[in-house]
């Protein structure tokens, strides 16, 4: 019977599923605590700021993935993954996360992000917005965006 092998091969699969999320969660773990001790390094060799470091290095890091899958999605005429992969993951990152971090231990947010970064995210922000009210992004507008980043990063780096 196709039902009983089904509910069968569904039990298997809840016993595996849980060992490799168990796993999974582990070397999540390691691996934020490799990438925290890693931040910090790079931070004291560059005599910058760990704020600084993690709103550049850890931000592209964890970006690129995304934009891999974005662009991916795009060439293929599928602008809706895409968005919907830049949207979800701007607003997790900005709001879900924050919120499950303050609620376990708080957060202290460093005045050089208050200064200049935090600013700017809301900028890009609102200009997001704007831009795509014709619900398109053309090269143009993407080319302001990436030359927008490229200011951030000069400025935040103290390379302008």
């Amino acid at each position: 019977d196709p039902v009983v092998k089904q509910a069968q091969s569904q039990k298997k699969f809840k016993a595996k599923d849980l060992l490799i999320i168990a796993v999974s969660v582990v070397f999540i773990f390691l691996g934020a605590n490799y990438t925290i001790t890693a931040l910090e390094v790079i931070a004291e060799a560059l005599s910058i700021s760990k704020a600084v470091v993690s709103v550049t290095v850890l931000s592209l890091g964890t970006t690129l993935p995304e934009a891999v899958v974005s662009i991916t999605a795009s060439r293929q005429g599928k602008a809706d993954i895409a968005v919907g992969n830049i949207l979800g993951s701007c607003i997790f990152n900005a709001m879900a996360i924050p919120g499950i971090t303050g609620l376990i231990d708080g957060i202290k947010v460093p005045a050089e992000l208050l200064s200049f970064p935090l600013p700017i995210y809301l900028t890009g922000a609102v200009l997001f917005y704007l831009i795509t009210q014709d619900k398109r992004i053309s090269r143009w507008e993407g080319a302001l965006f990436l030359l927008f980043y490229i200011l951030f990063i000069g400025k935040v780096a103290h390379l302008l």
